[in-house]
């Protein structure tokens, strides 16, 4: 698997050695991701995906091309991912964007997974429907990007050698196909390795400063991924999706007073909806440091390069009240950030990683925001994860953005 001198060796080594994982194996994953709060509308600001470099793959394989993943049956039932382990070993990484569907990728997943809808899902939120999600057209408008045209190439899982392609998906009575709800990707055959071995050649940044987030990124001291013959220090993925944010911010003026509205998961009517996970898929839960709170946030202003802020416990319903001089200014505030992230469970590096990636936005940038940091179970839920072998350790961190224009009562653009 470490030597082999082809990738179809070290990919047929590692798919072997999967289920065979090293004794006193500490397997350590650690994601984070930023949702961003766009006032209703899903999707990816234009302004973000022009910052992802060139080389990550575009996900936008239209939905037609999944008809193959279902089995002939009837009548039967961004984010950035650093892996740290003690020793070599074969991953099989699965995520899901809950209501969503990836659109970028790297390295290169080997196949999509699927989550299946029996029939409608009653949802609470007002954000548009999954089939516009799946199926918008390409190109953007309002400032999101609305889709992507390029598709991932050779999507399969198992040998490639080995029929059928896809894991298969059963049907529903009379031989209907559900309809997708969620997509997600499928990393079948990483291999994860502590020292950056001969053969693992990561990609070339470009020297625009719109990349310059990647590079941050990389100096985290994970180990090193490899999958279909691309390497990087992280698994990254992106997407929209259309499930409300747990906690929805609001700020009113002239009170300047942050106003929290909890969004409780919708409930599937018994008898009219069933989500049908992806099959075999169990995800693995998370969890944050004993001491954290279930939520927290900052609120930040920037106003020609200063930034000043104030930092709150988010406990659902309810409101709090900014101090009309923001206790927090300059390194302070990101010093404070830098607090919130470790406490919750990210290494001192892992928070440095995710600092150094956003601070353009954050800090630099003239506005005013509110930066919610999500529990576990809400990351959970909107991003399940399936992770072979079992890891040791998992934090997944969880972050929502949300833009305050010159009038409160609206968000940013």
């Amino acid at each position: 698997m470490l030597s082999g001198s082809s990738e179809g060796e070290r990919e047929a080594a590692a798919r072997a050695l999967l289920t065979w994982p090293p004794s006193n194996l500490h397997l350590r994953v650690a994601e984070w991701g930023v949702w961003l709060d766009a006032g209703g509308v899903f999707g990816i600001p234009a302004s973000i995906a022009k910052e992802i470099p060139p080389f990550v793959h575009r996900t936008g394989n239209v939905l037609s091309s999944f008809n193959s993943y279902y089995a002939p049956m009837h009548n039967v039932d961004k984010p950035i991912i650093h892996i740290t382990s003690n020793c070599a070993l074969a991953a099989q990484i699965e995520v899901v964007i809950l209501d969503g569907r990836p659109w970028f990728a790297y390295p290169l997943p080997d196949d999509f997974n699927l989550t299946l809808e029996s029939s409608e899902i009653v949802t609470s939120c007002g954000a548009l429907q999954m089939n516009e999600v799946m199926s918008a057209a390409p190109g953007s408008s309002n400032g999101v990007v609305s889709q992507t045209t390029d598709a991932i190439p050779d999507c399969r899982e198992g040998y490639p050698w080995l029929l059928p392609h896809h894991r298969l998906y059963e049907r529903g009575f009379y031989n209907e196909i559900w309809p997708i709800s969620s997509l997600g990707l499928c990393w079948q055959s990483l291999i994860v390795s502590p020292q950056r071995l001969s053969w693992m050649s990561p990609p070339v940044v470009p020297p625009d400063p719109l990349f310059k987030w990647w590079e941050p990124l990389r100096s985290v001291p994970s180990d090193w991924v490899s999958n279909r013959g691309e390497t990087e220090r992280f698994l990254y993925y992106d997407g929209p999706t259309s499930s409300a944010l747990p906690v929805v911010v609001s700020l009113a003026d002239p009170e300047r007073r942050l106003v929290f509205r909890e969004i409780p998961p919708p409930k599937e009517i018994e008898g009219q909806a069933q989500r049908v996970p992806p099959p075999e898929f169990v995800p693995v839960a998370s969890a944050s440091k004993d001491a954290a709170p279930a939520r927290e946030g900052l609120y930040l202003e920037v106003h020609g390069g200063e930034v000043r802020g104030q930092h709150f416990i988010v406990n659902g319903n309810g409101h709090v009240d900014l101090a009309m001089q923001l206790p927090l200014a300059g390194d302070a505030v990101i010093q404070r950030f830098r607090e919130m992230l470790i406490g919750y469970g990210l290494t001192p590096p892992e928070a440095e990683g995710l600092i150094g990636a956003w601070t353009p936005q954050l800090f630099h940038a003239d506005g005013r925001r509110f930066i919610l940091r999500m529990s576990p179970a809400d990351y959970d839920r909107r991003c399940p994860m399936r992770v072979r072998p079992a890891p040791t350790e998992v934090v997944r961190l969880g972050l929502v953005l949300s833009e305050f224009g010159p009038d409160a009562s609206q968000p940013a653009p």
